[in-house]
């Protein structure tokens, strides 16, 4: 029976196929296929061109085995042969390994220069799936703590990394509605990235000691980037949301969250605090920067980045994209439906927060959209009828119960004790009836008490 190489390098394309098909099934089956790595490896990976099925057999085999040290940097200097090539589809199947790359080679990509080049060059392609996979690829890369920690070193990594994200940015107003979908997708992932800005003081307080103590700089980083891209979508809003208007519906869900935490953002800059849980930040996260030599910023530039939107730009910017969520309440996708109605909640939320945090009182949502919200949440019942949508129908009203008027929320609940009901997993019904409950009761508590104040 001939080796591994020997079938490699035959002429029979069938046997070297079988043979991949082969070492896929025993890969899978918990087989171990190291010793053959090495020779698909140099034969199908280590340049640009080739066979662009057997590349992508041969890549798959790489994420399901271990090739050793030498094998990996043969991939590194393979997989920058193949984006850089001609042929579209060895362009993404390239892409598409790119994240499995060791955390040591996507920092050398940095610094180089490569993924700059690479974006650049990817985004004029003509090849909509390859711009599209080139923004899904990279804005997972550089979401990646090591790659943003190494970004985190130096102010010219750091400016680097910015631009990049501008770039991924700027896509979402292309041409093709899926490289719109991947571009709003990618930014969604940016701006719901930093974490709440208490994680920021505990590691300012806790890495004073000396260990982690670049991780406050790292959160900053991305912070500040999702800051300027942010202010970037919104500069240019009416033409983001007419390309978001012909992205297909599945795709819709990723525009609309991206539409919620792009307000998340402006509020965390403006002086809000933002939701807890959703990336809100504080103009205060600024100041941890300007002690670390990598930045080399003044503390006026630290600030500049948390401290644009007055509170009346904040609500224009929150009324527009209301009404564009407004609209998918209706829609014939039951997935952008049921999320048109989180989001809505979701953002009425948000500015209740921010008005708590200082910001003016905001009308963004107007009272008649949270009702419509609430209708359309009870008319999924009807087409969600799965137990476990219906239990996330009923936990999304629960959780949302602080964006509802007092008068429609007495209503509402009295609608959703009946689904309640009929959710069979006994722990997901308490963990809604908690809230559910005690709205129930403050509702009543605030239908005696009133009478009793107003007479005195």
């Amino acid at each position: 029976m001939p080796s591994v190489s020997e079938i490699l390098n035959g002429a029979d394309q069938l046997a070297v196929f079988n043979l991949l098909i082969s070492l896929s099934e025993s890969a899978s089956s918990g087989k171990n296929i190291s010793l053959a790595l090495s020779d698909i490896i140099k034969k199908f990976l280590s340049q640009g061109g080739g066979n662009v099925q057997f590349k992508k057999l041969a890549f798959e085999l790489c994420k399901m085995g271990s090739p050793t040290a030498e094998d990996q940097y043969i991939l590194f200097k393979g997989v920058q042969a193949s984006i850089t090539y001609y042929d579209p589809e060895i362009q993404i199947v390239a892409l598409r390994y790119l994240p499995y790359l060791n955390a040591e080679y996507l920092n050398a990509l940095l610094e180089s220069g490569f993924i700059r080049m690479s974006v650049t060059s990817l985004k004029a392609t003509e090849s909509p799936a390859c711009r599209s996979v080139a923004i899904e690829v990279f804005s997972k890369i550089l979401l990646h703590p090591n790659l943003v920690q190494f970004a985190s070193s130096s102010h010219e990594l750091a400016k680097q990394y910015e631009h990049l994200w501008e770039d991924l940015a700027d896509a979402v107003l292309d041409s093709h509605p899926w490289v719109v979908a991947a571009a709003a997708a990618a930014l969604k992932r940016l701006f719901s990235a930093p974490p709440d800005v208490r994680v920021l003081f505990v590691l300012e307080s806790t890495t004073r000691r000396g260990s982690g103590a670049t991780a406050q700089y790292d959160t900053f980083l991305v912070a500040s980037t999702a800051s300027h891209c942010a202010q970037r979508v919104m500069a240019c809003l009416g033409s983001v949301l007419e390309a978001c208007h012909i992205v297909p519906s599945p795709a819709q869900v990723d525009c609309l969250q991206m539409l919620v935490h792009l307000v998340n953002v402006a509020l965390a800059g403006g002086g809000g605090g933002g939701v807890e849980g959703t990336g809100g930040g504080d103009s205060r996260s600024g100041n941890l920067v300007r002690h670390h030599p990598g930045f080399g910023l003044q503390t006026n530039e630290t600030r500049r980045l948390f401290d644009r939107l007055p509170g009346s730009q904040i609500s224009a910017v929150a009324s527009v994209i209301a009404t564009q969520i407004h609209s998918h309440l209706h829609a014939t996708h039951a997935g952008v439906r049921f999320e048109a109605c989180r989001c809505l909640l979701q953002l009425q939320l948000l500015l209740d927060a921010g008005t708590a945090s200082g910001l003016p009182a905001s009308d963004a949502v107007p009272v008649s959209y949270v009702v419509d919200s609430i209708g359309a949440l009870l008319e999924a019942k009807d087409t969600v009828l799965s137990e476990a949508g219906l239990m996330e129908v009923v936990e999304l009203f629960a959780r949302s119960l602080a964006a509802v008027p007092g008068a429609i929320r007495e209503r509402a609940i009295s609608h959703f004790w009946v689904l309640l009901t009929r959710v069979p997993d006994a722990p997901s019904r308490m963990s809604a009836l908690a809230p559910l409950w005690r709205a129930a009761i403050d509702a009543d508590l605030e239908s005696r008490l009133n009478p009793v104040s107003g007479a005195g």
